[in-house]
């Protein structure tokens, strides 16, 4: 995804949470609809969180009334690596799933 979109995303929940201090680091955008029906995710650091392993908020604009704190969130960024690592191979096995039905 290119920069002025995350912007724009990234802008948009700030709006939305004025006083929630969320620093995103990684956006998930699938255009074909397969994932999330296309709805964006944003995973942030909460910024609350002073500590050396902040949690991982999980903003879904597919949910827009559901802030960070009442959605998917995990302990660290190690947590969260490994999981977005795990959903990716789902995603990539159901893709190529889809793909050969289409065939």
């Amino acid at each position: 995804m290119d920069m002025p979109s995350s912007l724009f995303y990234y802008g948009a929940m700030l709006l939305k949470f004025r006083k929630a201090p969320l620093i995103p680091f990684s956006i998930i955008r699938d255009e074909s609809g397969f994932y999330n029906s296309g709805y964006v995710v944003l995973a942030c650091f909460d910024g609350c969180e002073l500590t050396g392993e902040p949690t991982v908020r999980i903003y879904d604009y597919g949910k827009p009334k559901v802030s960070p704190w009442n959605n998917v969130s995990y302990p660290s960024f190690l947590v969260w690596l490994e999981a977005a690592k795990m959903e990716s191979e789902l995603y990539r096995a159901q893709q190529g799933g889809r793909e050969l039905k289409n065939d």
